[in-house]
Formats: C-alpha cells, sequence, structure tokens
C-alpha cells in the first residue's frame, strides 16, 4: 500500500508538470502571427515556425543553468525547469505539425517522447554539478576552520573520501604549502561560475535531443524530421550546402546516365555495322566463289571443245 501511495504520487507530480508545461505552450504560441493561419502553411513554412519555436525553447533551457549559482539545491531546480522546457517544446512542436497533444493520452505520448531522447547527459550534468557543489560546501567550512582540518573531518565522516584526503595532505606537505594560509575565495567564487556554464551547455546539449526527436516524430517528411533546428548561421549554411549536393549528386546520377545511354547507342550503332560489313564481306565472298566456279566450269568447256577439234583435224 505504501508503494502504491508513493508510485500514485509520483505520477501524479509527473502529470502535474505536464499540464503545466501545456498550459504554458499555449500562453505564447497563439500570439504567433504565422500560427494563425496554421491550417493552410506548407512543410517548409512549418519547418520555419518549429525553427523559431525551438530556438526559443532552447534560449529557456540555457537560463536554467543560472540555478547553478544555488549550489546543490539549484540542482533540484535545474532539473525541474529543464523538464518543464522539454515537455513545453514538444507541446508546441506537435500543435506546430498539426498533431496536438492533450489530456492523459498526450501526457503519455509526451513522456514517451522524451524517454526516447538520448538524455544521457543529464547524469553527467548532474555529477559534475553535484561535484562542484561538495566542493563549494567544503571550501565555505573550510574559510572558518581551515582546510587542513576539513579535509580530516572529511576523512573521518567517509573512508573512501579519506583517501584522497590524505593524499592532498600529504602532496601539500612535500610541496611547503599549508593548507590553512590558502585564501580560499577566489575559489568559492569561481565555483559557482564554473556550475553555470556547466549547466549551460549541458542544458543546450539535451534540449537539442529533446528537439530532434520531436521534429522526427511530427514532421510528415524524412528530411525535415532529419534536419538539425539549430539558430546558428554556420549550421544553417550547412543545411543549405547539404541539400546543394544532393541537388549535385542527383544532376550527376541524371548526367550519368545520359553517359550510359549515349555509350550503350554507341555500341548498338558499331555492333550494327559489324553486322552490316560482315554480311558484305559474306557475299562477297559468295560471289568470288560463284566466279571461281563458273570459270572453272568455262576452262573446262574450252578444254573439251579444244580436244574435239584436234580430233577431228586428225
Amino acid at each position: 500500500m505504501p508503494n502504491s501511495f508513493f508510485q500514485s504520487t509520483v505520477d501524479g507530480a509527473f502529470a502535474q508538470v505536464a499540464n503545466l508545461a501545456s498550459n504554458w505552450s499555449q500562453i505564447d504560441l497563439p500570439n504567433e502571427h504565422r500560427f494563425a493561419n496554421i491550417a493552410s502553411l506548407d512543410d517548409e513554412e512549418r519547418y520555419a515556425l518549429a525553427t523559431d519555436i525551438a530556438n526559443q525553447n532552447r534560449a529557456l533551457a540555457t537560463i536554467g543553468g543560472l540555478t547553478g549559482l544555488a549550489g546543490l539545491p539549484g540542482l533540484l531546480a535545474d532539473t525541474l525547469w529543464l523538464l518543464l522546457v522539454s515537455l513545453r517544446t514538444v507541446y508546441q512542436l506537435g500543435a506546430v505539425y498539426n498533431k496536438p497533444l492533450t489530456g492523459k493520452q498526450g501526457v503519455k505520448m509526451a513522456y514517451e517522447l522524451l524517454a526516447n531522447a538520448d538524455l544521457s547527459k543529464m547524469q553527467e550534468k548532474q555529477a559534475l554539478l553535484a561535484g562542484i557543489g561538495i566542493g563549494k560546501g567544503l571550501l565555505d567550512n573550510a574559510q572558518s576552520s581551515g582546510l587542513h582540518n576539513e579535509l580530516k573531518n572529511l576523512g573521518l565522516k567517509d573512508k573512501n573520501v579519506n583517501f584522497y584526503a590524505e593524499q592532498v595532505d600529504s602532496i601539500a606537505s612535500q610541496v611547503g604549502i599549508d593548507l590553512d594560509k590558502i585564501n580560499l575565495t577566489w575559489i568559492r567564487k569561481f565555483l559557482p561560475v564554473t556550475a553555470v556554464i556547466v549547466g549551460m551547455r549541458y542544458n543546450s546539449q539535451l534540449i537539442d535531443e529533446v528537439i530532434g526527436v520531436a521534429q522526427a516524430t511530427f514532421a510528415p517528411e524524412a528530411k525535415l524530421a532529419n534536419r538539425a533546428i539549430t539558430d546558428d548561421s554556420g549550421n544553417e549554411a550547412k543545411v543549405n550546402k547539404t541539400a546543394d549536393n544532393d541537388k549535385q549528386q542527383d544532376a550527376e546520377k541524371e548526367s550519368s546516365k545520359d553517359t550510359d545511354s549515349k555509350k550503350d547507342t554507341a555500341e548498338e550503332k558499331n555492333n550494327h555495322q559489324e553486322a552490316d560489313e560482315k554480311v558484305v564481306k559474306e557475299t562477297q565472298k559468295d560471289d568470288n566463289d560463284d566466279n571461281n566456279k563458273q570459270g572453272s566450269q568455262n576452262k573446262s568447256s574450252d578444254s573439251k571443245s579444244n580436244k574435239t577439234a584436234n580430233k577431228k583435224s586428225k
């Protein structure tokens, strides 16, 4: 019973997040002037609108990295924010391609779509942010009690950490550095900035995965589904270059076909000429044979006539 209650609570919470994302997706999308004529848009126009929406949501997801300034509590806030923006993206792209997600079935499909996205980098991001948060907490405590004592206390709490704490203490002793005299102020200020950069970078990559899966799911053509939605003009140039390459390849194929066709025609003509020449040669040979036979017969007749004439003269 407790497990069932817990599961139903979790499912209800995720459903509420999805409903919130659905409502959020409908706030600004109708204000888009192109969305008013969504039924009359062709595939390219829908793709252009989907690109703009994807860029907006990418920016929102990236902004979520600012929660890294809050340390470990910011990690939870960042995860919820990224989930909310990802669901918002799915709902909006579904609406753009005239496949709106509504009701419980829509919530189920939205989460299934997220499950199909490669979100393995989420674990990397969480591990990095958690490490940065723990490090900042350690330095905050070391600011008052000293880094040496803080590492020692941390080692007493966790045997696995104790090994690394002893290594750091040993290296500092060999180099001649007093850990308690190190000014940690600049490091404590640098870590939150690092957390923000890491969070923004990973959020941008993760939302791109969601956008790609949503495009592949809702876009009507494979070419549109496989295109990368990006706000980078350089990448847009790559897309155009790819299209030009496809056209060039098609032209080369057509040219190759024409060349092969001409080659086959030329070969056929040569074959016909060879066949005609062969027929002519055979005809000439037959004529020569007939002439030779006729000559032989004439010679034989003349010989007989001469013999008869000689006998009469005698």
